[in-house]
């Protein structure tokens, strides 16, 4: 059995590593001193089992902090929340510094006057090609990892010739009518009475939709799952919405969305845009895929930028 001596040192031996030689303060063991003398006086066993149970407690305590020091380091404040939250199985929100990409701009602006330069010289095609980023991963196991998707709204419209239709109720097919836009009534929907391929043509006539708050919960039942299955089911819009804006927000808006194959292309833009308005697209598309990673630029392969009928160019 320990004796009271031996265990009167070694609790003035913790309380001077922890306390009197960190700060200087003397008060713990001036404190420790007068409860022992106390204590002294008094038989009972008690004390003894008391003064044990606190020196375990401080040995517990110094060595749980030499353990987190050694295995789990003094970090940033970001790191600690996020490893924090992957513990119990969520991921933190992220913030990405532009400044950070590992494309430099000069390098995509370089790029950029090469494609604009090949479309405009000897091979100047008689369409407006699309400028095109196509991207591959690394280290992604798409059947094993969280396919990722999130779109994002573009400085400029990449696709200007995007087709939207209003599927609208009798005040929305008016301002369609008025704007000269495409527009589908209730009636007209009725129609195609859940014809599976009067649907998938109607679906493959657009390249997207707008539908009234009133009308959008009626698609279902109208169409069935026709539009969802297309990737092409109605945006709501308001009242008070200007049409024509609501279309050039989807016609500026693109999607990164990982399935099987770890490749993927966005159309960022297009020849007749400048080069600044492309470089912006550009870049802000490509910090926001890197965004989505679950390792952010670890995972990027590659970067490539291409006109629809020019040669790949390479930014990564």
């Amino acid at each position: 059995m320990t004796s009271p001596q031996h265990t009167y040192r070694r609790l003035l031996r913790e309380i001077n590593r922890q306390f009197t030689s960190v700060n200087g303060n003397r008060a713990w063991a001036t404190q420790m001193r007068q409860q022992w003398v106390a204590a002294s006086q008094d038989s009972a066993s008690s004390n003894m089992h008391a003064a044990t149970n606190i020196l375990a407690f401080l040995t517990s305590n110094r060595k749980h902090g030499e353990l987190i020091s050694e295995f789990y380091p003094r970090m940033p404040e970001g790191d600690r929340i996020e490893k924090t939250a992957r513990r119990v199985g969520l991921e933190a929100p992220k913030t990405y510094n532009p400044d950070g990409s590992k494309v430099p701009i000069t390098r995509v602006r370089e790029e950029v006057c090469a494609i604009l330069a090949a479309s405009t010289g000897e091979t100047k095609r008689k369409f407006v090609e699309t400028v095109e980023l196509q991207i591959g991963l690394k280290n992604y196991d798409p059947q094993r990892d969280k396919r990722f998707s999130g779109t994002i709204k573009l400085p400029y419209i990449p696709r200007p010739r995007l087709s939207v239709c209003i599927l609208g109720d009798a005040h929305d097919c008016d301002r369609a009518k008025e704007q000269e836009m495409p527009f589908r009534s209730a009636e007209d929907l009725k129609k195609l009475n859940k014809n599976k391929k009067l649907i998938k043509k109607l679906a493959a006539s657009f390249d997207a939709f707008l539908a009234s708050e009133t009308m959008i919960k009626q698609i279902p039942r109208l169409l069935g799952p026709g539009l969802h299955k297309a990737g092409k089911f109605p945006t709501p819009i308001s009242r008070n919405d200007d049409l024509n804006v609501r279309a050039d927000e989807i016609r500026a808006t693109i999607k990164f969305q990982l399935k099987k194959v770890l490749c993927l292309a966005v159309a960022i833009g297009n020849v007749s845009m400048t080069e600044d308005e492309l470089v912006s697209n550009i870049m802000l598309a490509i910090n926001f895929l890197v965004s989505l990673l679950k390792k952010n630029w670890q995972n990027v392969k590659s970067l490539f930028i291409k006109s629809t009928m020019g040669k790949p160019h390479r930014l990564l």
